[in-house]
């Protein structure tokens, strides 16, 4: 289009968050079926530190624009787009988030919420409605379960724990110590603090030895084989929706003898991909929750866009409360 962006930040190699630097580069243009948006708020996930160490599967290779989850107004429109209109909000996926402007697929957006800024909206997709699908689509939470959230004080595990407690569970949720009021204040029964405690022990002693009837797992390495572990024998789940600790493995032998449990994983990406209908409901009812006052409009903490690199790396470092996001 012949514009310039003033500012995006670029991943120059796989050399972790600090790298990150401010550059200036072209707009990209609307392809056929996707739309050009002017970034309003770019949500930061950990699915970002990942891309930056080459472990999130299939992510881009360096020099690559660093983000992949957006908000703003969509400014043009490729051919065969129709459900899309210039002067849309939209909030949606797509590789160069962190920049004044990005490029999404059409059939992959959704309108950010009436009456919401574009800030508000970030996490609808990729924390809201995946803790949504992971919790009552795929683990069946039901009123009376007792659900595991782990890394509850993240942008997925407050939605889980808000959305458990709306469907009626008893929510055990670890986090750090100094997380623990902001996990409690979400409804949270018990929290655990995964540094110091047993969690497996914590979880038994709190289910009198049954275990959980689902657990959202999102932390990887040894918290995974944990979290299958502390599931009720043969009726409990685990769905897997992160690898942050790296990866961790469970083998046929010990599912059908040591852990008869149902294991599942759960990516946005491939959910929209290959389970439309299935994505489709769970936006109907996120739009319910939202209309329920559930899933009110969000808060995140809001930085510079030049603070990207500082802000991934204390993403990564843990210390960090909620959704983040940086502003062009």
């Amino acid at each position: 289009m012949g514009w310039l962006v003033v500012r995006a930040l670029e991943q120059p190699s796989l050399e972790r968050p600090g790298v990150t630097r401010l550059v200036d580069v072209a707009v990209p243009a609307a392809g056929i079926g996707e739309v050009l948006v002017r970034v309003g708020a770019a949500g930061v996930n950990f699915a970002d530190v990942m891309q930056t160490r080459g472990t999130y599967d299939r992510g881009p290779q360096p020099p690559y624009l660093a983000g992949f989850e957006a908000a703003g107004e969509v400014v043009a429109v490729g051919d065969e787009v129709t459900m899309v209109a210039v002067g849309d909000h939209v909030i949606g996926t797509g590789y160069g988030a962190f920049a004044e402007y990005m490029v999404m697929a059409a059939d992959g957006v959704v309108r950010v919420p009436a009456g919401w800024k574009d800030e508000q909206a970030l996490g609808l997709m990729l924390n809201w409605a995946t803790a949504l699908a992971a919790m009552r689509f795929l683990g069946g939470v039901v009123a009376g379960d007792t659900v595991l959230i782990q890394a509850a004080a993240g942008g997925v595990g407050q939605a889980a724990v808000r959305i458990a407690k709306y469907y009626g569970a008893t929510v055990i949720a670890t986090a750090s110590a100094s997380k623990h009021d902001v996990v409690r204040r979400l409804g949270a029964d018990h929290v655990i603090d995964y540094r110091t405690a047993d969690v497996v022990a914590e979880v038994r002693r709190l289910t009198d030895g049954r275990g959980v009837d689902v657990v959202l797992e999102s932390v990887g390495g040894e918290a995974f084989r944990q979290s299958v572990g502390m599931a009720r024998r043969v009726t409990g789940k685990v769905v897997v929706i992160g690898a942050a600790g790296g990866e961790s493995t469970i083998s046929n032998w010990e599912l059908n003898f040591k852990h008869p449990v149902q294991v599942m994983g759960l990516h946005l990406g491939s959910l929209i991909e290959h389970a439309p209908e299935l994505f489709a409901e769970v936006m109907e009812q996120l739009g319910k929750l939202i209309d329920a006052g559930v899933y009110p409009p969000g808060e995140p903490t809001v930085y510079d866009l030049a603070d990207g690199p500082k802000v991934l790396a204390e993403l990564e470092a843990g210390a960090t409360v909620g959704k983040l996001a940086l502003r062009p």
